[in-house]
């Protein structure tokens, strides 16, 4: 009788682990996501997005801003990828290739778009700095 429940038992073991071992294989046998296109991957698309929608560019001004996002994505992964420069030198490098890359995507811009473009925090407006800071000397002057 014991054998009989043993046996039955070891069967029905047996039997459940062949059912389950598919399936946890297959859960590991899923592939990895493709990895989305750079631009998408630093947020650049978020970044462009933004841009049209605040800016209404146009599909020209549009496709400029993403070759200019792309480019500032490259100089940027290079400096990550310097591992003999400071961290000092570093954040410099960086914080000049946004104010160039702002420099660039500004001049593809209407006069009207410029003046929006410049109180965008994302850009090159008025991010990090102290109210008192981003007034413009007409407004922090005291009238006389």
């Amino acid at each position: 009788m014991k054998i009989k429940s043993f046996v039955s038992c070891f069967f029905s073991l047996t039997i459940g682990l062949f059912c389950v071992t598919p399936i946890v294989l297959a859960q590991d046998a899923t592939p990895a996501p493709a990895s989305p296109p750079a631009v998408k991957a630093w947020g650049g698309n978020r970044q462009i997005e933004m841009l049209t929608k605040k800016l209404s560019l146009t599909d020209d001004q549009k496709t400029k801003v993403e070759a200019v996002l792309k480019d500032q994505m490259s100089q940027m992964t290079a400096l990550r990828k310097n591992e003999d420069m400071a961290e000092d030198d570093r954040r410099t490098q960086m914080m000049a290739i946004r104010k160039t890359s702002a420099a660039k995507i500004r001049a593809l811009l209407t006069s009207d778009q410029q003046t929006i473009f410049d109180t965008l925090p994302a850009m090159g407006g008025q991010r990090g700095k102290k109210k008192s800071e981003s007034e413009t000397p007409a407004q922090a002057a005291p009238t006389t």
